[in-house]
């Protein structure tokens, strides 16, 4: 049976109105006050609630608030008196379903009624489809066999439950993201937003408005105030992807805000509060961005209260075959098995794109080989050349930063020099790619590299 909550403070209308819905076939409960409303609804589900925004103490907009986006918040219909349509809007703002004036009719709020109830079950169904996604799209790179990524998963489990900073580090393609989103997931605050922003890709007059937000004529183009990360992401989570790249006087303004919780929109005298868990990530060594000058020591310490060091996928080859496996399994297409040689192959190479790397080649596989099989042959048309037996020398006689270079080099080849599409293959940022490029002193004109 379908379940109501009624509240409001003037007991003869709710009682004539609760008496009128459960002639209709509702299962109806009454609260006359905010306080009474919230403590039932501590105890059950309701999949609708009628509530009143005018009463003593507790009134409506501050249940609004306190229920917030709560999973399993009731649907809610409330009920105004005439010349508080500012106070419906803001009620809607916060997340009610529908508004109707005081007296209303029997017939107007059934019709509100069974519309909310519709639309609560198909936001359940939505709500079970995310979830099911959710689970396939966090579980395919934490798949792992190797002791040096259980450990990082047990201590990912540890960490979740509390609100301190975490600074991943990792190169790029390790699964920085994947596990900023399972910590979330994981954490008391997985019902409230994720949010996440690469810094690498923030332009520095932009950083604080895309952050902090802006209020209306702030600058030029501001034609509307508008909320920031930090006030969207309020109670859930903020990643901060590449947050080395942030600039300097950038750094300053977050800083403050990880110290206080406080901040002010651009062009705006209010202060705001935001209470979001930040977690940062960098394909970087940041202590030696702290030495260098170009990332501040005193947010690196706030934001390094709990630190993760992601390994490479060369230094956990134990996870090589089962994520090769797990990808050629679950994407659409053939081939879905491979030949045994071919593993031999797989953990001979060093994946400087690591897991990102590894399910690009699967999706280039399922695109150009149609048979069930995948063979040495069809594996090396889609590898770089240092797989082949040149290769396998090249790999013992150099560096990683080496066999970095040949790799950027080798897939630059191979795009006909198109960065966009190289970067891609890669797994890492156009900007970290051009770095990449000036830091390996490899010249934009390919015919200089044969």
């Amino acid at each position: 049976m379908k379940q109501i909550l009624f509240v409001d403070d003037e007991k003869p209308f709710r009682q004539i109105m609760a008496k009128e819905l459960s002639r209709e076939g509702f299962l109806v409960d009454e609260a006359g006050s905010g306080e009474e409303a919230l403590e039932k609804l501590r105890h059950k589900i309701y999949g609708v609630m009628i509530l009143d925004l005018s009463m003593p103490g507790i009134d409506g907009l501050e249940i609004l608030e306190k229920i917030g986006l709560k999973e399993f918040r009731p649907e809610v219909i409330v009920l105004t008196g005439q010349g508080s349509v500012e106070k419906a809007v803001k009620a809607v703002k916060l997340g009610a379903f529908d508004f109707l004036e005081k007296p209303c009719s029997i017939s107007k709020l059934l019709i509100s009624i069974n519309n909310a109830f519709q639309k609560g079950n198909l936001e359940k169904k939505n709500l079970r489809l995310g979830r099911w996604l959710e689970e396939k799209i966090f579980n395919y790179k934490l798949i792992g066999i190797s002791e040096s990524f259980r450990q990082i998963l047990e201590m990912i489990q540890k960490s979740a439950m509390t609100a301190a900073p975490i600074l991943l580090e990792g190169e790029s393609g390790t699964g920085k993201e994947i596990l900023a989103k399972e910590i979330h997931r994981m954490s008391p605050r997985r019902e409230a937003p994720f949010m996440d922003v690469n810094c690498a890709n923030l332009p520095t007059h932009l950083f604080e408005s895309i952050l902090f937000g802006h209020e209306k004529g702030a600058f030029t183009g501001a034609d509307r105030t508008k909320e920031g990360l930090i006030e969207v992401a309020r109670k859930g989570t903020l990643f901060l992807d590449e947050i080395s790249e942030t600039p300097l006087e950038c750094q300053a303004k977050l800083l403050r805000f990880i110290e206080t919780g406080t901040y002010r929109r651009v062009g705006g005298k209010d202060i705001f509060q935001s209470d979001i868990r930040i977690i940062a990530a960098t394909n970087r060594n940041i202590e030696e961005e702290v030495k260098e000058g170009r990332f501040r020591k005193d947010l690196y310490y706030r934001l390094n209260v709990v630190h993760f060091r992601i390994p490479p996928l060369r230094e956990r080859r134990d996870d090589i075959l089962p994520l090769f496996q797990y990808f050629l399994e679950t994407m659409p297409g053939q081939p879905k098995e491979y030949h045994p040689a071919v593993a031999e192959e797989l953990l001979s190479y060093s994946w400087p794109g690591n897991v990102r790397e590894l399910k690009n080649l699967v999706e280039r596989l399922k695109i150009f080989v149609q048979e069930e099989k995948v063979t040495p042959e069809k594996l090396r048309k889609f590898l770089p050349s240092s797989l082949t037996q040149e290769g396998e020398t090249i790999l013992e006689a150099t560096t990683l930063e080496e066999l970095e270079r040949i790799h950027i080099i080798n897939t630059l080849k191979k795009c006909g020099g198109n960065k966009k599409l190289a970067a891609e293959i890669l797994g890492i940022s156009i900007k970290t790619l051009y770095n990449k490029l000036h830091h390996y002193q490899i010249g934009l004109n390919l015919e200089h590299l044969k």
